[in-house]
């Protein structure tokens, strides 16, 4: 005979079944409209223009765009939230007065359902990376198909064609890099802010070797990707129609100069950061 559940037990699995519902319904929510637009498009192609070809390019592109962007997002978020909430197991302490063994409770709340909470968090901002990446599939079909102009400009010495079938994804890909960056860095610092500050208040030892080292490669990443974005900024002005004329003028001459220097010194940065994280 199988003894019965215990109440931890069953509010485990009833939180579970939350959790698994929630991410359905968002799953059928975020498909709706890319479903319904699909169709229209499907429609449109068969009984309209008779490109069928042109269609099914079209969703393959944003099924691969979605299911790499997705798998990005959801592992950098998940092991970020896991490797931060390692920090959860740190009390060791039995607590001694009320709010010790309230905040210990909440801190094993937190230990049993964190995971679930978690996995929940990063399909969530996963799904939204992702159907943000697959919004601008255009772009990277135009990046696979890019051909060069065989004429370059006069500044960088770099082909036409870059800019008109590259630079534009390399923008997306940066800045979709540093919004997952921003949530994963939001994620990593509440939580060690949240277990710091509650081992303060109950005061419990508090040892969080990996803390500094975690946070310092966030760091470094941030780094870098500004870096990237101060770079790709050089090749913006090249394409700006600011002050009356196309192309870069004296002042964004200058401007390019600065913008390179600002890249390299912030991968320096990121370098020192990273150097600093290990030892």
């Amino acid at each position: 005979m199988q003894p019965l559940p215990s109440e931890r037990e069953k509010s485990e699995r009833r939180l579970r079944r939350a959790v698994i519902l929630a991410v359905a319904a968002l799953i059928v929510l975020a498909s709706v409209g890319s479903c319904s637009r699909i169709a229209a498009d499907y429609m449109w192609h068969v009984y309209d223009s008779g490109a069928v070809i042109v269609f099914s390019t079209s969703l393959k592109t944003r099924l691969l765009v979605f299911v790499i962007a997705f798998l990005a997002a959801f592992s950098a978020i998940f092991f970020t939230g896991r490797f931060a909430m390692n920090t959860l197991i740190i009390f060791g302490r039995t607590p001694a007065t009320i709010v010790d063994a309230l905040l210990t409770g909440v801190i094993r709340f937190l230990q049993t359902h964190g995971p679930a909470l978690n996995k929940l968090v990063a399909t969530v901002f996963g799904l939204i990376l992702a159907s943000w990446m697959t919004s601008n599939w255009e772009l990277f079909l135009r990046f696979t198909h890019a051909v060069p102009f065989e004429k370059s400009d006069p500044l960088l010495n770099i082909d036409y064609g870059f800019y008109v079938f590259k630079f534009e994804l390399y923008q997306l890909i940066v800045g979709w890099l540093l919004a997952l960056w921003f949530v994963c860095a939001i994620i990593a610092a509440a939580t060690y802010a949240a277990v710091r500050g509650t081992a303060s208040l109950a005061r419990m030892p508090l040892t969080t070797p990996s803390t500094r080292m975690h946070l310092t490669l966030l760091a470094a990443a941030g780094l870098v990707l500004f870096g990237c974005i101060a770079y790709l900024k050089r090749y913006s002005l090249l394409t700006s129609s600011a002050g009356g004329f196309a192309g870069p003028g004296y002042s964004a001459v200058k401007q390019m100069t600065a913008y390179e220097i600002l890249a390299y010194l912030l991968w320096i940065g990121a370098l020192l950061a990273a150097f600093n994280a290990k030892f």
